[in-house]
């Protein structure tokens, strides 16, 4: 497995920046150096995903060069394949993407964990009869929240937080770093738990006016 492999073609950049294919692909490079591999169900057991979907997923990474079949295990009835990544890295250049521009390639990645968590948000609210806007002032912090008629609260199980803060450049490092520290924490999938969507946001700036 070679350290970085820089794509040269268009479908190659497609199937790299598709988050799906991304998380699958993932599954192969986080492999110990000189595994034999994985198959197609064992990559189910780290990213959820149908099984027919991964096998899919698998062809079309093998057919671009990104991904390679590095053997047979024997089975009752007929031998599964198993892969690995041909790198521990991929580079995609952004003229090879689909994206007019860098913000377009951001807003792409990004976009689907927004709609997806705004999706599952909308269901739970609904199915709670959460239908009042509620906004308080929580230290120095305006914030918006859903309630229902009696002022009942979302149920536990889900947690989402965006304000625009002023914070010192020492602040900012701690919080900077508390945040890196969790997203390696919960990195790792659990293979007997179910699907979370998690996200952590944090930039210099400001909100639009």
């Amino acid at each position: 497995m070679q350290e970085c492999l820089t794509v040269t073609t268009a479908q190659q950049a497609r199937l790299l920046l598709s988050l799906r294919n991304a998380q699958i692909l993932g599954a192969l490079i986080g492999q110990p150096e000189g595994a034999a591999g994985l198959s197609a169900a064992e990559v189910t057991l780290e990213v959820p995903t149908p099984l027919k979907a991964v096998h899919r997923t698998l062809g079309q990474l093998l057919s671009a060069g990104l991904i390679e079949q590095t053997g047979l295990r024997p089975r009752a009835g007929r031998s599964c394949k198993l892969y690995t990544a041909r790198a521990r890295s991929y580079q995609v250049p952004l003229a090879l993407s689909d994206a007019a521009g860098l913000r377009e390639l951001l807003d792409a990645a990004y976009r689907p964990f927004l709609d997806a968590f705004g999706r599952h948000q909308e269901g739970r609210l609904l199915d709670q009869g959460l239908d009042t806007v509620r906004l308080s002032l929580i230290g120095s912090q305006l914030l918006y929240s859903l309630v229902g008629p009696q002022g009942t609260a979302l149920e536990s199980g889900t947690y989402g937080h965006f304000s625009a803060t002023i914070l010192s450049p020492a602040h900012a490092g701690e919080l900077q770093a508390e945040l890196r520290s969790l997203g390696e924490k919960y990195r790792q999938s659990d293979p007997d738990g179910q699907p979370y969507l998690l996200g952590m946001l944090f930039s210099p700036g400001e909100l639009e006016s």
